[in-house]
């Protein structure tokens, strides 16, 4: 046995990027045991060994509790491992997929981030007429009708659960969405739906419409922008344009970046007709 070509321990935990300390407590459960002992109670390893020891190390880092992958292993078929493979397979492609949307969520933030510290940049708060050439998707709540500061815990839960249903990992910069006749009315605090913008259309339940906004940023905490509007409005009006539509008010800075709520940096979006 000694001339045969086995693997010490060290040897084939390095091969197979798994730790010597839990080859020997595989063994010890009687998951996977070497090929050979000696009398010195050392263990060696076949290289026939490394394609069942892969797979078992695909299991735990896919969540199998190591029972379940005692009783999938012992006495493998074709059928049994094909069986096996294709449940784990199902397994992987979920994970990706919730890989990409958490690599979504944070290409987002980035975005935000970059439009926020730019925002700092400049100085300070500033208002324009931006041009949107195409509709931005949005994951948006069902319609509620709250003031921006007295939103229910119950509505927050709500709408969080809508995400995770959708498959939406948490970690998104929520925004409000006020009425188009709230921002022309002296209802500007209250919020008709809970929203935030996701890098593609995959969850989308709405869209933000191409077109013509004006933008206004401004620090401050979650739903104290009474103020803005009022200086918005009087910028729409003094460039000759008209409120057309929804407005969307949008957290680029938050609790995510700086510990400071008075810091925090929002960006309202209101749509607008200009005249050409």
């Amino acid at each position: 046995m000694k001339n045969l070509n086995f693997f010490s321990i060290s040897e084939f935990s390095g091969i197979c990027g798994i730790s010597r300390k839990a080859l020997i407590f595989y063994d010890r459960i009687g998951l996977f045991s070497p090929a050979w002992t000696d009398e010195n109670g050392y263990r060696y390893y076949s290289h026939r060994q490394i394609s069942l020891i892969t797979v078992i190390n695909t299991l735990t880092e896919l969540g199998m509790p190591l029972r379940e992958i005692r009783e999938n292993i012992g006495g493998l078929t074709p059928w049994k491992c094909r069986d096996l493979l294709e449940r784990q397979r199902g397994i992987l492609r979920h994970k990706l997929e919730h890989l990409k949307a958490l690599q979504d969520m944070v290409g987002m933030r980035l975005e935000q981030l970059e439009r926020g510290i730019a925002g700092i940049n400049a100085g300070g708060p500033e208002m324009r007429i931006i041009e949107q050439p195409d509709a931005q998707p949005l994951f948006r709540s069902e319609p509620i009708r709250y003031p921006k500061t007295d939103i229910p815990d119950k509505v927050m839960v709500d709408f969080y659960n809508q995400c995770e249903q959708c498959g939406i990992p948490f970690g998104y910069s929520v925004g409000y969405l006020v009425r188009h006749d709230d921002v022309t009315g002296r209802n500007r605090n209250i919020a008709s739906r809970i929203w935030f913008r996701l890098r593609n259309a995959k969850h989308a339940n709405a869209f933000m419409p191409p077109g013509k906004y004006a933008v206004a940023y401004a620090s401050g905490d979650y739903g104290r922008t009474d103020y803005i509007y009022s200086s918005l409005l009087r910028f729409i009006e003094k460039n000759g344009c008209s409120v057309t539509g929804d407005s969307y008010e949008e957290y680029l800075l938050d609790e995510m970046t700086t510990a400071d709520p008075e810091k925090y940096l929002l960006q309202i979006a209101v749509r607008v007709g200009c005249p050409e």
